[in-house]
C-alpha cells in the first residue's frame, strides 16, 4: 500500500480533520519529524513547502466536515470559530517555527564564514612566516627590518607600516594617534569606517523590520519609510560631524562624492579593509571590494 504524506516526498502524514482539538498533538508531531531532519536548511525547506501546502491540507481534511462546520457556524456555535481560530494559529506557529530556523541558519553561515577566514588567516600567517624565513636565509639570518630608512618622517613612517599590514592581509597595527596626538585615520577614512558600520548595521535592521512587515506585526506606508529614511541620514550626518570635527555641509559634499569624486578614496579603502576582515565582517569586506572607486575628472579632493 502507497504511503501517505502530506505532499509527495514530505515524509510525514498527519490528519487535520480536527484540528481545532488536536493541535498541539499535531504541532508535537511536526517538531518530532523536523528534529530528525539532518540540517537547519533542511528544516527551513520543509516549513516553507508546508505554509505552501496548508491551505490545501486543511481544505482536504475537513472536506468531510464541510456541512457540519457551516451548520455549526449557522447556529452561532462558538465550536465553529474555535476550528477558524485554531487554523490561524497553527499556522502562525509554524511562521514562528519558520523564522526561528533562519535566524539559527544566519549565525551558522556567520560562524562558518568567521572560521573559513580564521583558517585564511592562519594560512595567510604561515605563508608570511615562510617568505620571512626565505628571505633570512638569503640574507644569512640577518634581520629585515621593515622600518623606513633615517629623513623619512613620522606621517610617512606611520603609513608605511599600515600599508606593510595591509599587504599582509592581516590587521595593521594601527597606532591610536602618533607621536603629535593626531590620530591615525584620517577624517576621510574615519568616514569610510563609520558608513560601512552604520550600512552594516541598518541593512540588519532593514531585514528585521521586513520580517515583521509581512508577518503582520509592523504596518508602514511608503512615505513612513521614505521619512525615517531622511531622519536616519540626518542623525547619520550629525554623528559624522561629531566624530570628525568636519561642519554639515562639508560632510554632506564629502558623503556625495566619496566613491566618484576622491582620488584617495581607493587608497583609503584599501588601509581601512583588513580591519574589517579581522573582524569578521566578510559582507562589508565584500562591499569594499565592489566598491566603485574611479574619481572624476574634476576631482578635487576636499573631503
Amino acid at each position: 500500500m502507497e504511503q501517505k504524506e502530506l505532499w509527495p516526498d514530505a515524509g510525514l502524514w498527519l490528519d487535520f480533520s480536527s484540528i481545532e482539538t488536536d493541535a498541539f498533538d499535531l504541532m508535537d508531531a511536526i517538531g518530532a519529524h523536523l528534529d530528525g531532519l539532518s540540517t537547519t536548511q533542511e528544516r527551513i525547506l520543509w516549513i516553507e513547502r508546508f505554509l505552501i501546502e496548508y491551505d490545501d491540507i486543511i481544505a482536504r481534511h475537513t472536506l468531510t466536515r464541510i456541512k457540519e462546520i457551516v451548520c455549526l457556524k449557522m447556529a452561532n456555535d462558538p465550536t465553529a470559530d474555535m476550528f477558524r481560530y485554531m487554523v490561524e494559529m497553527f499556522q502562525v506557529g509554524l511562521q514562528r517555527r519558520l523564522k526561528k530556523q533562519q535566524a539559527i541558519r544566519r549565525l551558522e553561515m556567520d560562524q562558518e564564514r568567521a572560521r573559513l577566514y580564521e583558517a585564511e588567516r592562519a594560512k595567510k600567517e604561515d605563508e608570511d612566516n615562510l617568505r620571512l624565513a626565505a628571505l633570512a636565509r638569503q640574507t644569512g639570518g640577518a634581520t629585515v627590518d621593515p622600518e623606513p630608512t633615517d629623513g623619512v618622517d613620522e606621517t610617512a613612517r606611520g603609513k608605511w607600516s599600515t600599508e606593510q599590514a595591509a599587504e599582509s592581509g592581516m590587521l595593521p597595527n594601527t597606532p591610536a594617534s602618533d607621536a603629535r596626538g593626531k590620530p591615525a585615520f584620517t577624517a576621510a577614512q574615519s568616514c569610510l569606517v563609520i558608513h560601512y558600520l552604520v550600512r552594516e548595521a541598518r541593512e540588519i535592521e532593514k531585514e528585521r523590520r521586513n520580517e515583521e512587515r509581512l508577518s503582520g506585526g509592523v504596518k508602514e506606508t511608503a512615505e513612513m519609510i521614505a521619512e525615517e529614511e531622511k531622519t536616519r541620514e540626518k542623525a547619520f550626518e550629525r554623528l559624522l560631524v561629531a566624530m570628525t570635527g568636519w561642519d554639515e555641509s562639508t560632510i554632506r559634499k564629502g558623503r556625495g562624492g566619496m566613491f566618484t569624486r576622491r582620488k584617495q578614496t581607493p587608497e583609503d579603502l584599501r588601509l581601512v579593509k583588513p580591519h574589517f576582515q579581522s573582524l569578521g565582517l566578510s559582507d562589508i569586506v565584500k562591499l569594499i571590494e565592489s566598491a566603485p572607486t574611479e574619481p572624476d575628472d574634476d576631482d578635487d579632493d576636499e573631503f
